[in-house]
C-alpha cells in the first residue's frame, strides 16, 4: 500500500520521451542526390547548396532548425508530462485515500462484529444465571479466557441494574461501579438511539480499573419481566485501531480517525483519542449531507492542515472512518516528479542538440544514440513491469493473510459456544431418559460442529501458508470418500433453496492433491452457484476421469498430457455473459456489488489446479447455468 503511488507516478506516457525520433533520416538524406527524398519537398531552391555530392540546407538555416527543436521540443514535452503528471498524482492521491478508508471499513467492521460476537456469548452463558452465578470467580475466569485472544479488547466486564460491577476480566476492588458512564445510562433508559439488539458505543474514556484508555461497546440485560437487570461491555482500545492504523496508511502525512456519528472520537492516528468533531465543522456537514461516504478537501479544526479526505460509515454501526492525506505531500510528490522530468528534459535537449551535430556527422552515430535509448527504455519497462507484478502479488498475500487471520477470531467463538453446548450436555444426561437421549444427540452433534471447526482450521492454515507463498501440501488422495463427507457442509453453505447432489463415478483412481485446497476450490464453486441461483436451484457435483492431449491443455505448461480425475461443480443459475467468461478466473474480477466479493474465488480455484499439475474448464450459457471441472492428475508415485 506504501509504494502503490510509485509506478504510476513514475511510469506515465509522459515520461517516455522520443527526442530523436523526429530527425530519423535526416543524416541519410542529406547525402541523396538533388531530386531525392521528401526532406527537401517545399524547400525554396535558394536555400539549397552544393556539398560534395549532393544538395543540403544551407548550414545556418539547418542549425536554427535543430538547435530550435532541441530547446522547442523538451520544453513542450516537459510542460506536457508536467500538466499530466500534476493530474495523475490528484487522481491517484485520491484513490489511495479511498483505499486505505475501505481497508480501515473493514477492519473496524470485523473488530466490531468480533465484539458482538464476545457479547452474545457472554449474555448467553449468563442470561439464565441468578445474581450469585453471576458474582462466582468461574464467570470472571470464564470473561478472562474469552477475551484473552482478543487485542483489540482492553477488559469485558458485567454490572448489576445499579451499575456495580459483578465480573470481569480483570481483577478489581469491590464496590467499582459504572453507575456514572454514558454508556450505562443510555442502556438502563433503553435511549431510542441504541441500535437494533441492544450494541451501544460510549465516548472514549480512561478505565477505572486498567488505567487505560477505552470505548465501550456495551449490551443491555433483560430478566423474562423485560425489567433492567445490568449492562455487559467490552472496553475497546483507541490504540489498536491506532496501531493498525499506522500500518495500514502510507509513509505521507495523514490522519486517520474512527469517530460516532455525533462527532465523539473514538480513536485517533497521529495524535491523542479525546475529542470532538464540532456539529457545524466541515466533516460532520458532509456526513449529514452524504451518510454513506464521500471524499472532499477541507482543513479539519483539529490541525488545521489542508488534507483530501474520505469517509465511510461502518454498516450496521453509528461510526465512521476518516482518513486524510495532506496535499503539501502530493504537492512535494509532484515537485519531485517535475524535477525527475526537468532531468529527463535536460537530458533530452543535450541529446538533441549532440544529435543535431551527430545528423551532419553520419548515420551510424545518429543509430547507435537510437539504440542506446531504445535498450535504456526497454530496461525501465522491464523494471517497471517487474515491480507491478511484485505489488500485486503482495497485495493477494496480504488479503489472503487477513481473511485467514478474521476466519480465525471467528473460529475461535465458535469453538468456544461448541464447548459450552457440549458442557451442557454433560448436565443433562443425570435426568430423565428422553434427556439422556437429547444430551447423546447434542453431544454428536456438537462433535460434528468441531469437525467442521477443525476443517476450517485446516483451511485457515492453507490461506496462511499461501499468504507466505508456501507450496501445497498433497497427498494421496480417494476424492470419493473425501467430497462425500464434504458435500454435507456445502449444503450448509449453500442453504436450502438450493438442491445439492453429489454423484461418484465408481471405481475412481486416486489422484495426488492437497485436501484442504481442494475442499476450499470446491466451497468456493459451490457459494459461487449459489449467488447465481438467488430463488434457488440445483447443484450438482460429480466425480469422472478424463484424458487430456496436448491440444487441450494449450497455454498450460504445468499440466502434462494424460489421464485425470475430474471434479465437475455444475449449477442450474444465470450462466455467464461472454464478455464475463472470458475474464472469470482474472484475480480481483467479479460481479458482485462492490463490498460482497473480493474476486479471487475462481482464480484461486484456477492456480490451485494449475499449481498441482492439473487443469480447470469453464462452460456457461446465459440463463442455462454454469458448469466448472477441476482435472486433477492420477497418482504416479508408486508406495
Amino acid at each position: 500500500m506504501r509504494a502503490a503511488l510509485a509506478p504510476a507516478l513514475f511510469a506515465g506516457p509522459c515520461c517516455r520521451f522520443r527526442p530523436i525520433g523526429a530527425y530519423r533520416g535526416h543524416a541519410s538524406e542529406v547525402r541523396t542526390p538533388y531530386a531525392a527524398g521528401p526532406a527537401w519537398e517545399g524547400l525554396p531552391r535558394e536555400g539549397l547548396a552544393w556539398e560534395g555530392r549532393g544538395l543540403v540546407p544551407s548550414s545556418v538555416r539547418l542549425h536554427q532548425m535543430l538547435l530550435g527543436a532541441a530547446m522547442l521540443v523538451p520544453a513542450v514535452l516537459f510542460a506536457a508530462a508536467a500538466w499530466e503528471n500534476h493530474a495523475a498524482v490528484w487522481r491517484e492521491g485520491a484513490a489511495l485515500v479511498q483505499r486505505t478508508t475501505a481497508i480501515m471499513h473493514e477492519h473496524a467492521r470485523k473488530v466490531f462484529e468480533t465484539e458482538e460476537l464476545l457479547l452474545s456469548l457472554v449474555d448467553e452463558r449468563i442470561s439464565d444465571m441468578p445474581p450469585d452465578a453471576v458474582s462466582a470467580p468461574a464467570t470472571s475466569e470464564f470473561l478472562r479466557r474469552v477475551k484473552a485472544p482478543l487485542d483489540q479488547a482492553v477488559s469485558t466486564w458485567i454490572a448489576d441494574a445499579d451499575g456495580a460491577i459483578q465480573a470481569g476480566s480483570q481483577p478489581w476492588e469491590r464496590g467499582a461501579e459504572i453507575a456514572s458512564r454514558d454508556f450505562f445510562q443510555q442502556q438502563r433508559v433503553a435511549d431510542p438511539s441504541i441500535q437494533e439488539g441492544g450494541t451501544y458505543i460510549s465516548e472514549a474514556f480512561t478505565g477505572r480499573v486498567t488505567s487505560v484508555a477505552s470505548f465501550a461497546i456495551s449490551r443491555r440485560r433483560t430478566g423474562r419481566d423485560g425489567r433492567f437487570t445490568g449492562t455487559i461491555h467490552v472496553a475497546a482500545s483507541p490504540a489498536y485501531f491506532a496501531q493498525f492504523y499506522k500500518q495500514a496508511a502510507p509513509p505521507l502525512s495523514h490522519l486517520a480517525l474512527l469517530i460516532r456519528s455525533d462527532g465523539a472520537i473514538l480513536a485517533r492516528q497521529p495524535g491523542a483519542t479525546p475529542g470532538r468533531l464540532p456539529p457545524a465543522g466541515v466533516l460532520m456537514q458532509r456526513i449529514a449531507d452524504q451518510p454513506a461516504g464521500g471524499t472532499f478537501q477541507a482543513h479539519l479544526m483539529l490541525d488545521g492542515i489542508d488534507r483530501m479526505y474520505s469517509y465511510r460509515k461502518v454498516e450496521a454501526y453509528p461510526v465512521y472512518v476518516v482518513f486524510g492525506l495532506d496535499r503539501k505531500a502530493l504537492v512535494r510528490r509532484w515537485h519531485d516528479n517535475l524535477l525527475m522530468y526537468g532531468l529527463f528534459a535536460a537530458a533530452a535537449a543535450a541529446t538533441l542538440l549532440g544529435v543535431s551535430w551527430l545528423a551532419l556527422r553520419g548515420a551510424k552515430a545518429e543509430e547507435a544514440a537510437l539504440q542506446d535509448l531504445r535498450r535504456e527504455s526497454a530496461q525501465r519497462l522491464a523494471a517497471e513491469d517487474q515491480l507491478r507484478h511484485v505489488q500485486r502479488m503482495d497485495a493477494v498475500g496480504q488479503l489472503t493473510g487477513g481473511v485467514a487471520h478474521d476466519f480465525n477470531n471467528l473460529l475461535t467463538v465458535i469453538l468456544g459456544n461448541l464447548e459450552l453446548i457440549e458442557r451442557a450436555a454433560m448436565h443433562l444426561t443425570a435426568g430423565s431418559p428422553i434427556a439422556a437421549q437429547a444430551a447423546v444427540k447434542i453431544t454428536r452433534l456438537a462433535g460434528s460442529a468441531m469437525k467442521g471447526v477443525q476443517r476450517g482450521a485446516q483451511l485457515t492454515r492453507s490461506l496462511l501458508a499461501f499468504a507466505r507463498r508456501q507450496p501445497l501440501q498433497p497427498s494421496v488422495l480417494d476424492v470419493n470418500p473425501l467430497l462425500a463427507e464434504f458435500t454435507g457442509l456445502v449444503r450448509q453453505a449453500v442453504g436450502t433453496p438450493v438442491a445439492v447432489t453429489f454423484d461418484a463415478a465408481p471405481g475412481l483412481p486416486p489422484c495426488r492433491t492437497d485436501p484442504a485446497q481442494l475442499e476450499a476450490a470446491v466451497l468456493n464453486l459451490a457459494i459461487n452457484a449459489r449467488d447465481a441461483m438467488p430463488d434457488g436451484g440445483r447443484l450438482r457435483i460429480s466425480t469422472g476421469t478424463a484424458e487430456l492431449d496436448c491440444d487441450a491443455l494449450a497455454g498450460n505448461p504445468e499440466a502434462q498430457p494424460g489421464r485425470f480425475v475430474t471434479i465437475c461443480v455444475a449449477d442450474s443459475g444465470s450462466g455467464m455473459a461472454p464478455d464475463v467468461l472470458d475474464k472469470a478466473f482474472e484475480p480481483f474480477f467479479t460481479t458482485k456489488p462492490i463490498g460482497q466479493g473480493t474476486g479471487l474465488g475462481l482464480s484461486q480455484v484456477f492456480g490451485f489446479a494449475r499449481q498441482s499439475g492439473g487443469h480447470v474448464t469453464l462452460r456457461s450459457t446465459p440463463g442455462q447455468g454454469t458448469a466448472i471441472t477441476i482435472y486433477l492428475p492420477l497418482n504416479t508415485v508408486s508406495t
